[in-house]
């Protein structure tokens, strides 16, 4: 973890429930060290409740293929994360416009995800993915997971292209980004604060 300042400054690493959060900030070797101070940190990390939606296995399963250097594989799953969410997020809104067994069909027939993006989320939301972010100023963020995450999968998956750490972390950014504008209830799922009291100047 990088501190959003301009003066450098490092921290004992910390942990954080049974498998543990690490958090480390960074550290410039010639820089006056600044003085003792207490810091906290807002950590994301996908905690443990009494079900597990599967975008969110998938989201902890991309992290740790990041991890591990498959960043193609990471990406893939991201994206799957990202259709998973998409269906579980709008079938509640199609449930309240029509019966269960249209419900189903719309969801069955329309397996794109271009479709589901457009069509099935107009159907649920009155507006699609694009028209929605757009009205809310976040068209940059549509293209974003349209170019850095379906796409990307999708020349990953049927041209075999590869990926790189930093195509990877992009592509976390952007569907972390969706899924915390789309369901805003998501980030308790996440969210955690640490504060330390040795943070100091080395």
């Amino acid at each position: 973890m990088t501190p959003n300042s301009s003066v450098p400054f490092w921290c004992e690493p910390l942990t954080y429930g049974n498998k543990g959060f690490f958090v480390i900030s960074s550290k410039d070797e010639t820089a006056q060290s600044p003085d003792r101070a207490n810091v906290s940190y807002l950590v994301f990390g996908n905690k443990q409740g009494s079900e597990t939606p599967l975008w969110r296995e998938l989201l902890s399963s991309a992290k740790n293929h990041e991890i591990n250097g498959s960043y193609g594989t990471a990406i893939v799953e991201l994206e799957t994360c990202f259709e998973v969410f998409l269906i579980d997020h709008i079938a509640p809104k199609l449930e309240e416009r029509f019966s269960g067994k249209i419900v189903e069909k719309l969801v069955r027939k329309n397996r794109r995800i271009e479709d589901r993006t457009c069509l099935v989320f107009a159907l649920a939301t009155g507006k699609t993915l694009r028209e929605t972010l757009s009205e809310a100023g976040k068209t940059a963020l549509y293209t974003d997971w349209s170019n850095k995450v379906k796409e990307k999968r999708d020349r990953i998956v049927h041209q075999g292209e590869g990926a790189n750490q930093d195509e990877t972390k992009r592509a976390f950014e952007v569907v972390f980004k969706l899924v915390a504008y789309l369901n805003p209830e998501s980030l308790k799922y996440f969210a955690c604060t640490l504060s330390s009291k040795n943070s100091q100047g080395d």
